[in-house]
């Protein structure tokens, strides 16, 4: 299996003045379309996911504009801060980031609509486009993700429900194959 790494990109809705959520999907259950093409994430993703998530035994961080992951970095010191820190659940076949804590600056950055997303990073199978390991997350503001509502929410009521979302795909370029035990 060759894999890629990739950012994704899911909202989240976020008041003003509220903190950041504790919680929120970073992969539908199904097919994720992007205009980057599409993913999967299933029973088997799941499987992969949280297999190789138990392996690595950490929780996953939340990382600013992808710095961390980032090929070539301005200031590695500033660049591999933390935002925030998550664990993984899946809930009706979609992943969910669970029990996520956020530093002062990120809660500050999300009030003031400093980011309105957050990204995924992951492997994924190239052939099949199944989705095997997560990474990190990002808070982001670029995205590729077909028709998605922002992490922030606008100050102005919204005028119609809102909708579940489905990730979006960013840049890609390889990665070496998720351990899997």
């Amino acid at each position: 299996m060759t894999a890629l790494r990739t950012q994704l990109k899911r909202s989240i809705a976020l008041d003003a003045t509220a903190t950041p959520p504790t919680e929120f999907c970073l992969f539908t259950a199904g097919t994720v379309e992007t205009t980057n093409g599409d993913f999967l994430f299933d029973e088997e993703a799941a499987r992969l996911v949280l297999a190789a998530a138990a392996e690595w035994g950490n929780e996953f961080p939340i990382d600013y504009g992808h710095a961390m992951v980032a090929m070539i970095q301005a200031d590695p010191a500033e660049a591999n801060k933390a935002a925030g820190w998550f664990g993984l659940e899946v809930r009706d076949g979609a992943l969910w980031a669970v029990g996520a804590t956020w530093t002062p600056r990120a809660t500050k950055a999300l009030q003031d609509r400093e980011y309105r997303y957050c990204s995924p990073t992951f492997a994924f199978d190239e052939e099949t486009g199944r989705i095997a390991e997560l990474v990190n997350v990002a808070l982001t503001n670029l995205t590729a993700t077909k028709s998605m509502t922002p992490l922030v929410a606008s100050r102005e009521p919204p005028q119609t429900p809102q909708t579940p979302q489905t990730p979006d795909v960013g840049a890609a370029r390889p990665s070496p194959e998720p351990a899997m035990n």
